[in-house]
């Protein structure tokens, strides 16, 4: 098991395949849609995503909550709290947010915070973009309270499920609506799976619970939630201590006037 962890760890930090031109020219404007509802599969999808937002808000009121990759805050409005700082580095996505003004601190990436305390740190679709995900756990595990909750969201990536859904449903949508290939998208946006997710979170934490939908069975599921307690913080700090690759801070103004 020590084995397979390691190996997992030292696939990071992760590079990303180079992203289709002609998607380069629509990225923003797909990303953005793909956070609305507009459209009747958007709508759709929004329902069967509400399960995740919901399961990421469970528990009730808490005091200061962080939220990693928070897009275009469409979270946020689930929570109940005092206080909720963001990391968020598309800004494309974040200044168009109507909900700025519940947000009290936004930071581009995790190095910029050393001495919060959170109570509460979440995501919603989030960790199977992060390209630095050991060195974001590890990092993540130090600014959550001891008896903080650690509630994360994520799809199924590498299931058969989420292979089919993503494939003929988004993908089909996306290519009648742009007449291109979904693969390429997918395959720069979601870098990790969930299994890798899965060991990386029960590396750093105690307690770990799973569970999926629409079935509780990795293969047969579309969308996995983890909820984690217990940081093991001495031995991130020791990860993070040694860990020697540099930092990737990655730059999403994607650029759309490509000739």
């Amino acid at each position: 098991m020590k084995n397979n962890i390691d190996e997992i760890l030292n696939r990071y930090p992760k590079k990303r395949i180079e992203l289709n031109d002609k998607i380069k020219k629509i990225y923003k404007a797909y990303y953005l849609y793909s956070r609305s509802n507009r459209g009747v599969v958007k709508k759709t999808f929004m329902k069967f995503t509400n399960w995740m937002h919901l399961n990421v808000a469970s528990g009730g009121y808490v005091n200061k909550i962080l939220e990693m990759g928070a897009g275009n805050l469409n979270h946020v409005e689930f929570e109940k709290f005092e206080k909720y700082d963001v990391i968020e580095p598309s800004l494309f996505l974040y200044n168009t947010s109507e909900n700025k003004s519940l947000i009290s601190n936004h930071y581009i990436n995790l190095t910029k915070l050393d001495e919060e305390q959170y109570d509460k740190i979440v995501s919603v679709a989030t960790l199977e973009h992060l390209i630095n995900l050991s060195y974001d756990i590890a990092k993540l595990s130090i600014l959550l309270k001891e008896n903080g909750s650690f509630k994360h969201a994520i799809p199924t990536e590498g299931s058969v499920l989420w292979y089919l859904s993503s494939r003929y449903i988004s993908g089909l949508n996306f290519f009648i609506r742009h007449r291109l290939n979904f693969d390429n998208l997918l395959r720069y946006e979601h870098v990790n799976t969930a299994y890798e997710i899965e060991e990386i979170i029960k590396y750093f934490f105690e307690d770990v619970k799973i569970k999926r939908f629409p079935f509780n069975l990795r293969q047969l599921s579309i969308f996995t939630y983890i909820e984690a307690k217990n940081p093991k913080k001495k031995l991130a700090s020791e990860f993070l201590n040694n860990y020697k690759c540099e930092y990737i801070e990655e730059d999403f103004d994607i650029n759309e006037n490509l000739e």
